[in-house]
């Protein structure tokens, strides 16, 4: 890993004024960055993986916003994410039960074979 002290945007300056223990890392073996809160990170203390591939205004961002002071706002966040995804994805499911409905009433109602396929039904 090669410690990272210096950098074109000056991240690391500024991450450093966001928790002065953190020290950011690249990992060559992973190829990304990791930030630590020691300067030697095989000492376990790993912070969190930018989810960039740059260094940049967004890793600052992601520093902020992942702050245990935020523990509260993220787990809120994480809950309405999780949320919205379970309701996505039961109006998805009722829309495919309302699509099998519809097809097994057109074979019923026109009394032909009709194979289903992913976004059709053809007859016999």
């Amino acid at each position: 890993m090669n410690h990272i002290t210096k950098d074109l945007f000056g991240v690391v300056n500024r991450l450093k004024k966001i928790n002065p223990s953190y020290n950011v890392f690249y990992n060559n073996c992973l190829e990304r960055f990791e930030v630590h809160t020691s300067k030697t990170p095989t000492a376990f203390t790993f912070a969190f993986i930018p989810p960039y591939d740059e260094l940049d205004a967004r890793t600052i961002e992601y520093a902020l916003k992942t702050r245990v002071q935020n523990l509260d706002h993220l787990e809120r966040e994480i809950d309405l994410h999780n949320r919205r995804l379970e309701q996505k994805s039961e109006r998805e499911f009722v829309d495919k039960q309302n699509d099998l409905a519809d097809m097994l009433a057109f074979a019923n109602r026109t009394g032909h074979d009709v194979m289903f396929t992913k976004n059709h039904i053809k007859e016999f």
